[in-house]
């Protein structure tokens, strides 16, 4: 084995752990003889610290790259001495808390130390022996005795992997070893000061996927029927936090990322991840056929006529309920809704015998899913979008967000599930991909450009009036101009 897959090996299985360790190994891998550097990047998916100093290091060189990283860690230290309290608590291992303390410890500053043990890999322990063979006084506790931590805390320091911004420039969340988020909830409740130290090259202007290790960690050979789940991190909200203390100084989140985008605007470049949102039925999976015979199913069950296809289908892109109205103007709307609960059951229950993916769009989702962030917003239900998603065998993993019209009180054309997905997601949509007018209609009142599809029952004639951002055959097409967006 080479010296560049011994270092990936040992970073892949936390031999090499912490942020500022992985960034500084990983730059020193990207100079060695087979170096890959998408192997490289794809080691750690929740480490910007890494991505931004492979893409420092191949404009500047090695020695500088890691300058760098010598020079912010003094900084950084110096900045934080006056913020150590009589008592700190802190959480699994950051080597630039650890520097701190120490060298507070060295320069006289007497103070006492609490951290967790941090399961499932017992990180903690790590700074605890760190920390004590300093002759710093510490308290290694269970995490789940993090209440009685804190009782004794006058300040929370903890490191960070990354903190995620969104295109507004407002840092959306902090990203940091698991348990860290409720940690800090739980210090801001009591009036105690979270100061989150790190390199502020960790910024990340994108998406960031929480990763998720191995199952064995938590508990080998568990039970039968025992679901276990072992995320590695999550996010801290930014309201918890009293400042971030990085070599640009100690600061606001808000004025973090000012001063970050003031001096490394080359972090931004072509680093985030666009969001594209889809409408469902006629737009991702044919749905005609599915519909027709849900509808008349119901339309027959609670007493009523059948329809028509060529009635049912220029309705399609309404809300269920609404496109009974239509049909039968003298139901009232409570009507209209029970007879779109029976609609429900047998779409349920037969979709798979009527539904199908159009050709090619599971190809060219993962090819966007590597390049935006994903959605679905529909004027279907949300067990729904789920149920269908499985008929047709698209993954749902391809989707970082699912809205329905049912968790929203005014579905398309209205832009509330536009801006629900937003919401989830700490984002603002870029594009919403649709068949019908309803989606361009959605699109002009959210704000969100609009990419019409030709696969639905209306004409190029009526989406090209409704003035969307452009038209395309089918969502096949994106794949051919995914660079432009």
């Amino acid at each position: 084995m080479g010296k560049f897959e011994a270092i990936c090996k040992k970073i892949k299985n936390l031999e090499i752990q912490g942020a500022e360790s992985v960034a500084r190994k990983g730059v020193e891998a990207l100079f060695l003889p087979g170096a890959d550097e998408e192997k490289l990047l794809n080691l750690r998916p929740t480490e910007p610290l890494l991505f931004n100093a492979v893409k420092y290091a191949k404009r500047n060189g090695l020695k500088k790259t890691l300058k760098h990283f010598d020079d912010a860690k003094k900084k950084i230290i110096e900045l934080a001495y006056p913020k150590i309290k009589s008592v700190v608590f802190t959480h699994c291992h950051s080597s630039t808390v650890v520097d701190a303390l120490i060298d507070a410890k060295k320069k006289g500053k007497k103070f006492k130390v609490y951290n967790t043990e941090t399961r499932p890999l017992y990180q903690g322990r790590k700074t605890a022996k760190e920390l004590s063979k300093a002759k710093i006084h510490v308290t290694n506790v269970v995490d789940a005795a993090v209440g009685v931590a804190l009782e004794k805390a006058k300040v929370v320091m903890m490191g960070c992997d990354a903190i995620l911004t969104n295109k507004k420039g407002n840092i959306t969340g902090i990203v940091n070893k698991i348990g860290s988020g409720i940690y800090a909830e739980l210090a801001k409740r009591r009036n105690i000061p979270v100061y989150i130290l790190g390199n502020s090259w960790k910024i990340a202007p994108k998406h960031i996927d929480i990763e998720e290790r191995q199952l064995d960690e938590v508990w080998k050979r568990a039970p039968k029927g025992v679901k276990l789940k072992n995320p590695a991190f999550e996010i801290i909200d930014v309201k918890n936090v009293t400042g971030i203390i990085s070599e640009l100084g100690v600061l606001s989140p808000k004025k973090f990322v000012k001063k970050v985008n003031k001096k490394y605007p080359w972090i931004f470049d072509g680093f985030e991840k666009k969001l594209i949102l889809f409408d469902m039925d006629n737009t991702l999976i044919d749905a005609d056929k599915m519909h027709i015979h849900a509808f008349n199913k119901a339309f027959v069950k609670y007493g009523l006529e059948r329809v028509e296809a060529r009635k049912l289908k220029p309705l399609f892109g309404m809300p269920g309920y609404k496109i009974v109205k239509v049909l039968f103007p003298k139901l009232s709307i409570s009507k209209c809704k029970e007879v779109t609960d029976l609609h429900h059951n047998f779409l349920m229950r037969e979709s798979k015998k009527y539904v199908k993916a159009f050709k090619g769009v599971k190809n060219t989702l993962r090819y966007l899913k590597k390049r935006f962030r994903l959605g679905i917003v529909s004027n279907i239900r949300h067990s729904e979008i789920l149920t269908l998603l499985k008929s047709v065998g698209i993954d749902r993993n391809l989707f970082d967000v699912f809205v329905g019209a049912d968790e929203v009180k005014k579905p398309k054309p209205a832009p509330n599930e536009v801006f629900k997905a937003e919401k989830i997601l700490k984002d603002d949509a870029d594009y919403l991909v649709g068949d019908t007018i309803y989606d361009i209609i959605t699109g002009r009142k959210s704000n969100t450009k609009v990419i019409a599809v030709l696969t639905g029952n209306q004409s190029r004639k009526m989406l090209a009036k409704e003035e969307p951002f452009m038209i395309l055959k089918s969502v096949n097409d994106l794949k051919k101009i995914a660079s432009k967006l």
